[in-house]
């Protein structure tokens, strides 16, 4: 009989003494690692020091310009404000009361102080470097005041381990997170520049516009000889002006607010002065009159100064430029305990109180100015909320009343030609709670894509909202500059378009185009819209029409214009109707075969809808023999065109083109190409690719923070880019085509397999 063979098994009391080790080890293991009050009192003490020095550091370049009283006014009214809702926060947050209650008011404090500085280019970016500054600076103080004092020889190897492990960890984060900060970020990818890959156009035969003219330049400013910081509008004066009475717009100048605002400036809102900076052309003659404002920063910085650098070459080529001072109607430390309401209004009124000081003089013997002014032929540029101050002049130049307040009387009537608006905010002012329109006048708007301030293209609204009369000399233009930025417009400024302290830091420097190239390209654009439009240059016309032919005298990146004149006879604009089979002139039809996507709709700007409505298009090829496509047919003897009238629409690309084109170098990615056909009344055809003069440009991304993740907003928006085909081309292409009989425009997705485009101001320009 063989022997049982019998398993050994854990009898029950073996497995409870089993199990009672093992809790009592994690039971030990869990001493060993439990955070000591000591420990808490290091990582409060820690994070007080840290929070204080990264608050100063973020709030320093407030506090230094401000006098003492605002200064220690903002800075005690932070600093209690955080202190009380901590507590308050502390008490609605009892569920969490196993930490201890001084650490925990400390970290709500800290984060409500810190939170408070994040308006700066990115919340989530700020909110990020919050937490982890919060967390690795209380793990360090933390584990670094548990073994001082004789701690670490009192600790075991388990609390010693993460004593030392922790910090050091937290540390690395730390100062990695910071380096990472303080580095200026990375150059973007290059990106092709489609303007480049089509069919090369002749360069035009024009002067640059930025070079400096024939005129010597002299300067001299005028103010109202009080002023308590800058020389040149207290005792150094040339011309003495008379102060304004803004106070029926202007409110807000008032309580302690406004007292410290009196102050500082040494007037309110009943005696606003005239101040400007002046550069003008030595010699005899009319010249044209340009005033420039800047736009919001903080109100002790004196942004006015910024803009020499255009009102010298403007001088230098025969116009009289005055740089205003609208300072004190920018934001101040102290507002952020209640500002002035109306400046947006008041703004673009006090350039026309300008306009009339100017006019008197012109009619001033003893003036300097004496018949020197060309009272009929006046530009206005605007920077950021001076590009749309600009705006609401124009509309206010040409109003009897102030629509908010007809007690108001306006009734300016000068002739204000031409408004030139850079990186502008828009809709920020809504008389009556409507957008402003504009109809007959000149309009050049310039925009970067990298501006982390005015993040989305905006003054396209206000271009969309400029009317132009037929038969007339008016022209608009849009012009998107890639990597420009918000500040480098202004000298003043500098590369950190929003936020101060850390939160500045999140901005991509590096990415940026250097500021001379910016400000040069500035130059280029500023001085030939000038030239054009109260000079009469006929020749720089054509450089907005196609940028292409003055490449010679920008900076080396990638522009996208867009151009409309009152030559330009309209088919289709999106915006007469609902019906996505109509079109603006009145009887003609819009029809669509083989799209994947047919869809009419506001443009999609990174801050929202645009005014402008266009159509999107999308196609995916099948093996199918006709390619896709859009016709738009016109009515018969819709537009009487002749051999020298010209297609002219707006493309933007809106992603997923899937092959190159044969024009784009082998390592350029996707371009969207498709072919434009036109129809004469005979049925004749004829076809030419878009890459006769460029294909599209992909969308360009203006990812202007170090992480696309801290990014708020999209990456991009579909910037449209005008396209003018002569018909003449077309006939040369097809010689029994008759473009005076022109019946039908198609555009045929016959070259990229798959892709997405936004169309919009299909027409005809007629000599």
């Amino acid at each position: 009989m063989q022997p049982t063979h019998r398993q050994s098994q854990p009898t029950a009391r073996q497995s409870m003494t089993l199990q009672h080790g093992i809790r009592r080890r994690i039971g030990v293991l869990r001493d060993h690692m439990r955070v000591s009050a000591r420990t808490w009192r290091g990582a409060a003490f820690a994070l007080i020091a840290a929070i204080g020095l990264v608050w100063l550091w973020a709030m320093l370049p407030q506090l230094v310009p401000s006098t003492l009283f605002a200064s220690l006014l903002i800075a005690g009214g932070d600093v209690l404000a955080a202190v009380v809702l901590a507590g308050v926060l502390l008490v609605l947050l009892k569920s969490i009361a196993a930490l201890p209650r001084l650490f925990l008011w400390i970290v709500i404090g800290g984060v409500v102080l810190l939170v408070g500085l994040g308006s700066g280019p990115s919340q989530r970016g700020w909110l990020v470097i919050v937490a982890v500054l919060v967390i690795g600076v209380s793990i360090i103080g933390g584990g670094l005041w548990s073994l001082a004092g004789g701690g670490w020889s009192r600790e075991r190897w388990p609390r010693r381990l993460l004593a030392l492990a922790a910090p050091v960890l937290s540390l690395a984060v730390l100062l990695g997170g910071a380096v990472w900060l303080l580095v200026p970020g990375a150059p973007p990818a290059a990106i092709p520049n489609a303007a480049l890959l089509g069919e090369p156009v002749a360069p035009l035969n024009a002067a640059d516009p930025a070079q400096p003219g024939s005129y010597r330049v002299q300067a001299l400013s005028y103010g109202s000889g009080k002023d308590l910081h800058r020389l040149e509008y207290g005792a150094n004066t040339t011309l003495t002006t008379a102060s304004v009475d803004a106070s029926a717009i202007v409110k807000g100048w008032a309580g302690w607010t406004g007292a410290a605002r009196t102050r500082f400036w040494g007037f309110d809102a009943t005696a606003l002065p005239i101040n400007g900076r002046v550069w003008y052309p030595e010699g005899e003659g009319r010249f044209p009159l340009v005033l420039i404002v800047h736009g919001n920063s903080r109100a002790e910085d004196f942004s006015d100064a910024g803009f020499a650098y255009l009102g010298e070459l403007l001088a230098s080529r025969g116009f009289i430029v005055a740089s205003i001072d609208e300072n004190f109607l920018n934001t101040n430390l102290i507002d952020s305990a209640g500002g002035l309401t109306g400046v947006n209004a008041a703004r673009g009124w006090l350039l026309l109180e300008h306009l009339r000081v100017w006019h008197d003089w012109n009619k001033q013997p003893d003036n300097p100015f004496h018949s020197r002014i060309d009272t009929d032929r006046i530009a206005l540029i605007g920077h950021s909320r001076g590009g749309e101050a600009v705006a609401v002049a124009a509309a206010f130049n040409r109003l009897d009343r102030f629509p908010d307040d007809p007690a108001i009387e306006l009734s300016y009537g000068y002739n204000i030609r031409s408004i030139i608006a850079i990186a502008p905010s828009d809709a920020q002012y809504l008389p009556l709670g409507e957008k402003l329109a504009l109809q007959d006048i000149n309009y050049l708007v310039l925009q970067g894509s990298h501006d982390a301030d005015v993040f989305s293209f905006m003054g396209l609204n206000q271009y969309h909202r400029v009317a132009l009369s037929a038969d007339q000399e008016w022209i608009k233009a849009a012009v998107y500059i890639y990597r420009a930025n918000h500040g480098h417009f202004n000298t003043t400024w500098d590369a950190y378009d929003l936020g101060e302290g850390l939160s500045a830091h999140l901005i991509d420097t590096a990415a940026l185009l250097p500021a001379e190239e910016q400000r040069r390209a500035a130059q280029v654009f500023v001085s030939a819209f000038l030239e054009t439009t109260l000079h009469g240059t006929a020749a720089y016309r054509d450089f907005f029409r196609d940028l292409r032919v003055g490449r010679a005298w920008l900076p080396d990146t990638v522009y996208i214009g867009q151009y409309a004149d009152a030559t330009t006879r309209y088919l289709s604009t999106y915006e007469e109707d609902v019906s996505v089979t109509s079109t603006t002139l009145d009887g003609g039809t819009q029809s669509a075969t083989g799209l994947s996507r047919w869809q009419e709709e506001h443009r999609p700007l990174r801050g929202g809808p645009g005014d402008d409505r266009a159509v999107r298009l999308g196609w995916q090829r099948t093996t199918a023999a006709e390619a896709p496509r859009y016709t738009i047919t016109l009515p018969p003897g819709g537009i009487l065109a002749t051999a020298g009238s010209a297609l002219r629409f707006d493309l933007a690309d809106m992603g997923a083109a899937t092959v190159p084109v044969a024009s784009a170098s082998a390592n350029s990615p996707a371009l969207t190409n498709l072919t434009i056909e036109v129809r004469d009344a005979d049925g004749t055809s004829v076809r030419l690719p878009l890459s006769h003069l460029a294909p599209l440009q992909p969308p360009i991304e203006g990812r202007f923070l170090k992480s696309a993740f801290f990014h708020d907003a999209p990456l991009s928006e579909p910037i449209l880019q005008t396209f003018t085909l002569p018909l003449a081309d077309f006939a040369l292409a097809g010689p029994d085509f008759d473009p005076a009989t022109l019946a039908a425009i198609a555009f045929v997705f016959d070259d990229t397999p798959a892709g997405t485009i936004m169309l919009d101001n299909v027409g005809i320009a007629v000599p």
